[in-house]
């Protein structure tokens, strides 16, 4: 293709690899919290990845549980007085009909206590305990939000992605050779994984209790259906499917206890979500790959055990976000990695200024079509307003790489010529 001349008017960009890997001495990490959170954290507090920063509100977490009644109250014997603790399917309340030969029990839906008890109207409430939000990372507290996040510091590297889904979680790191699980237990762990995965192993990673994956590429098709099949999906309920499941995860560690630890961290209650966030490194397939360098999958492998957290999420609340994975070091290993310095995607020499213009292969390197590919179909000639109020130069581009060819508008800063 010739050299593209630049239109009047419009914006140049720099087509040029990206940094994926950022060593931060002093990297702030932090974890959101929801509003009317209980905060347990102070700043200066020193804290390790399972350590519970803050609890969840618990206002909207109450269970009603209907009683038969009859004109003298609650037919049967009430065996939870109010303030008494009580677990998931633990009997509330129960009563024997028919001279005995019928029986008829009221369980809890969720560990908590019983808030309050209606003997005339036949109503026992159920107080969810609240859900507890861990650090993820160790270091100290540097900053305490309420309401917003808690801010944690601490030293260590960035591994920036293309693409993604799910998140946050965090974990122990576990680098693997390939997309072939190791003959241990992977629950609670991070997988990287050199390559690409598909959607049988991230499937697996699920039933396994992996807290994530970090890997180079997979399939557009795979995580879109790897987010149906986790949509809703509680940790009691996959416990039920993987008896049914054709799977080649083994049945041990698909049905592992609810509420096991792993590293210290629990591996999930009864009633919790089942999330499974993944950070692509280079996108997706079918994208034209950001190559990595062999150096970047041996300094991983050199991190085995270290804690990290990652979110893979791509839009927050209406806001692009690029996934990333954030790895904890100890000093020592801290030194080494400043010494290295950062790894960026390899493969693409950085060229002169590539100027916008209608025809010139593009990929995606920001916003929430973040990791595609396509070719410039038009470039308006006056800026355009963003979702977020920002007016900034736009070009329209036709994307080949997803099932019927659809046009994004995507601002020029966000694009990178290929070359």
């Amino acid at each position: 293709m010739p050299r593209p001349t630049h239109p009047a008017g419009h914006d140049e960009f720099v087509a040029a690899s990206l940094p994926v890997l950022v060593v931060e001495p002093e990297l702030l990490f932090s974890r959101p919290l929801p509003p009317g959170s209980e905060v347990l954290a102070q700043v200066g507090e020193t804290v390790d990845a399972g350590t519970v920063v803050a609890f969840e509100p618990t206002r909207d977490r109450l269970h009603v549980i209907r009683l038969e009644v009859d004109e003298d109250g609650v037919v049967g014997t009430v065996i939870k007085s109010v303030g008494e603790e009580c677990r998931r399917g633990e009997t509330v309340c129960y009563h024997h009909y028919l001279f005995g030969l019928g029986w008829k029990e009221y369980v809890s839906p969720a560990d908590g206590v019983v808030d309050s008890l209606d003997p005339g109207g036949g109503y026992l409430v159920v107080r969810e305990h609240p859900r507890a939000i861990r650090a993820l990372l160790p270091g100290r507290v540097a900053e305490v939000l309420p309401d917003r996040a808690v801010t944690v510091r601490t030293g260590g590297v960035r591994l920036k992605g293309l693409a993604g889904s799910g998140g946050p979680s965090g974990g122990r790191l576990l680098p693997l050779p390939g997309a072939v699980f190791p003959p241990g237990d992977v629950a609670g762990r991070v997988l990287a994984v050199p390559g690409r995965v598909d959607y049988r192993f991230l499937l697996d990673s699920v039933l396994r209790r992996a807290a994530g994956v970090v890997c180079e590429t997979a399939g557009r098709a795979d995580l879109a259906r790897l987010e149906a099949y986790l949509s809703g999906l509680t940790v009691e309920e996959l416990r039920a499917r993987a008896w049914h499941a054709k799977s080649s995860a083994e049945p041990a560690p698909a049905l592992r206890d609810a509420g096991a630890e792993s590293d210290g961290q629990p591996v999930g209650s009864p009633d919790e979500d089942v999330s499974l966030p993944v950070v692509l490194i280079s996108g997706y397939a079918g994208a034209p790959a950001m190559s990595l360098e062999a150096r970047f999958w041996e300094r991983l492998r050199s991190w085995e055990g270290c804690h990290v957290t990652l979110d893979g999420r791509m839009n927050v609340d209406g806001e692009p976000r690029q996934p990333e994975a954030v790895v904890a070091l100890d000093p020592a290993r801290l030194e080494i990695e400043l010494e290295a310095g950062p790894v960026a995607g390899a493969g693409r020499e950085r060229p002169a200024v590539v100027l916008a213009a209608e025809g010139l292969r593009v990929r995606i390197v920001g916003g929430p079509h973040r990791g595609l590919s396509g070719v410039i179909d038009h470039l308006p000639e006056d800026p355009v307003e963003l979702p977020g109020g920002r007016r900034t130069r736009v070009a329209g581009v036709r994307l080949g790489n997803v099932s019927g060819e659809a046009t994004v508008m995507v601002a020029l800063a966000n694009l990178e010529a290929v070359t």
